[in-house]
């Protein structure tokens, strides 16, 4: 057994109503992949915890987790929907709402919430998330906004990317495929 695994279940074992224990634990599994596990114990700190911080982050990680299960997407957006009502004034789940639309071709909903996570700055994580930082958005709203006919905007906005050294690589060569191939 993993020997990391093996001290969180002890350390839940000890302490079972602690929220950052389960947080741990859950986080655990899902670095091993095992997601099913890791929701349970994610969702648990959600409930237990009084730091906002600490449930926004389980919420975010159990949309990840849900995400990526065939036909448990419905319920993933719901973990997002209810991180928003959380903490209405940070980005990072509104930019996953919107890489969630995307994935639906809700061209406007995607392109709606882009622009709201624009305008709001990140907070405390607890773990990892899938929020590349404050380009997100704005990459979020450039693909979305072809779909809707705003092609000069799209094209500024990826212009203004491509000269954004904090830009990770794979994201970097989105912006210059959509360069190349948008003109």
């Amino acid at each position: 057994m993993d020997k990391l695994l093996n001290n969180k279940l002890l350390a839940y074992a000890n302490n079972p109503q602690d929220a950052f224990v389960n947080f741990e634990l859950g986080v655990r599994y899902m670095q091993l992949g095992q997601r099913a596990s890791a929701i349970s114990y994610t969702l648990r700190a959600a409930e237990l915890t009084d730091d906002n911080d600490l449930a926004y982050t389980c919420l975010l990680l159990n949309y990840e987790n849900l995400n990526v299960q065939v036909g448990r997407s419905h319920s993933a957006k719901g973990q997002l929907l209810h991180a928003i009502t959380l903490q209405p004034n940070r980005p990072e789940a509104y930019y996953m709402l919107s890489l969630y639309f995307e994935t639906k071709q809700q061209w406007q909903e995607a392109y709606t919430v882009a622009s709201i996570a624009e305008t709001l700055k990140p907070g405390t994580t607890y773990a990892e998330v899938n929020y590349p930082g404050e380009y997100g958005p704005m990459l979020q709203k450039a693909i979305t906004g072809w779909y809707l006919g705003y092609g000069q905007e799209s094209r500024r906005l990826f212009r203004e990317l491509i000269e954004d050294t904090t830009v990770r690589t794979d994201h970097r060569r989105v912006i210059e495929n959509n360069i190349k191939n948008l003109g």
